[in-house]
């Protein structure tokens, strides 16, 4: 059995978790996902601070996805990708998963 997760940033600039213009109040993110059903688009997104908030986030929509894929399949690749309010992608999340046996 392995398990990998993965997760990056865009490195869009030092403030990559994007800057707030004055009377916009906090930055919304976009958490897409990606699985064995395919693309899921968030068109709610969540209002988040920092960058530590957007990798908590990212962990825990991959964890909760993967308690339910993983226990039924032999392999599972989830992917989580961010986006701003603009659209451009600025962090990503990945786990795969391979269970089998030797012989």
């Amino acid at each position: 059995m392995a398990c990998l997760v993965e997760q990056e940033h865009s490195g869009v600039g030092d403030d990559w978790y994007g800057s707030v213009q004055k009377g916009e109040g906090m930055p919304r993110y976009y958490f897409d996902v990606i699985n064995g059903h395919g693309l899921e688009r968030d068109d709610d997104g969540q209002d988040l601070s920092s960058e530590n908030e957007i990798r908590r986030e990212v962990t825990r929509i991959l964890t909760d996805i993967a308690k339910d894929e993983i226990s039924y399949a032999d392999a599972a690749n989830i992917r989580v990708n961010v986006r701003d309010r603009n659209g451009l992608q600025v962090h990503y999340g990945e786990i795969s998963f391979r269970s089998g046996s030797d012989g």
